[in-house]
């Protein structure tokens, strides 16, 4: 395991104090993972390489066998696309980008112990939730301890759905298949009393990445398309023990996440609020953003391929 850093200065094989502050420098971050990559590889994860701050390079440098996974499988193309990529992909500070054993294209994403986050995921990844069949939630695959204050979540390499909000859905099928996903996983959520609180389109992802909006089109055509709700940096899971009445949430801590996507609802002097409401109403508002366009317009939905506002929908 990587040792403490000197003074704060992050070298090969040593750790800064705080590694999720230290990640937010993407001149320095990828030190960091690279003084990570003997641990992971001994958990398993060959991290990629990473050759410009704050970018990955190479992403498809692996084989992606689909052959030893049992959770839905990423979708790359054919063999010429993954051969020939060489794709400069920015990724998020607090992601990195690894291959398994299994030869598995995964994300792998680093969690702080203090929240509810790495609770809620080794729930979500135990049984019976995980063959739940309304657990459209990411597919969990590893949640691995590094000491008492982090851990890291292992994901398959789901793409995300970006496209879809600059071209449309190409088929009324896909779109009924994005909703239906997205109202599974809420379901789900509820029902193992966990709030999400940060539904946005960012937090959705696909089966299926590749560059040019022109692959996905044709990967949506060919009725493989599964759709997934993931992060839950903003969740939280209340005990079973407590009466419905009694599952609210102080009204300050609706200003976790995304600001454009919360109701109005709790900025209207009220102490408490509902999480579950809230997660309800988050979710109206992303369907009506993401697939309004396709219903008459005398519902009112903006369409986000049309740029209108995400506010005017409250």
């Amino acid at each position: 395991m990587p040792v403490p850093a000197q003074d704060g200065v992050v070298t090969p094989g040593t750790m800064p104090d705080d590694i999720i502050a230290y990640l937010y420098n993407l001149e320095k971050r990828h030190l960091v993972w690279d003084a990570l990559r003997p641990w992971f590889e001994a958990q398993g994860y060959i991290l990629y390489p990473n050759r410009y701050p704050g970018k990955l390079s190479e992403v498809f440098k692996y084989d992606l066998s689909e052959e030893h996974t049992d959770v839905p499988s990423v979708h790359v193309g054919d063999k010429s696309l993954r051969a020939r990529m060489r794709s400069m992909i920015f990724i998020p500070p607090a992601l990195f980008s690894a291959v398994s054993r299994q030869h598995q294209d995964v994300m792998i994403k680093v969690l702080s112990t203090e929240g509810d986050e790495t609770d809620i995921l080794k729930h979500l990844m135990s049984e019976p939730q995980c063959s739940d069949p309304l657990n459209t939630t990411i597919p969990i695959l590893d949640v691995l301890t590094f000491d008492d204050r982090y851990s890291f979540l292992v994901m398959p390499r789901w793409g995300p759905t970006d496209p879809l909000l600059d071209t449309g859905f190409d088929c009324l099928g896909t779109a009924f298949e994005y909703a239906l996903c997205l109202l599974k996983a809420l379901a789900f959520l509820h029902k193992n009393l966990i709030v999400h609180r940060d539904i946005r389109p960012g937090n959705v992802l696909v089966n299926f990445y590749a560059p040019g909006q022109a692959n996905y089109q044709c990967f949506f055509a060919s009725k493989h398309t599964k759709f997934a709700l993931c992060d839950f940096g903003c969740s939280t899971m209340f005990p079973s023990d407590i009466l419905p009445a009694d599952r609210v949430c102080p009204a300050a801590d609706s200003e976790c996440g995304t600001f454009e996507y919360h109701p109005p609802d709790v900025a209207e002097g009220a102490t408490v609020y509902d999480p579950f409401a809230y997660d309800v109403a988050c979710m109206g508002g992303l369907l009506c953003e993401v697939i309004g366009y396709m219903t008459p317009r005398s519902i009112g939905c903006p369409s986000s391929a049309e740029g209108q506002s995400r506010s005017q929908m409250f």
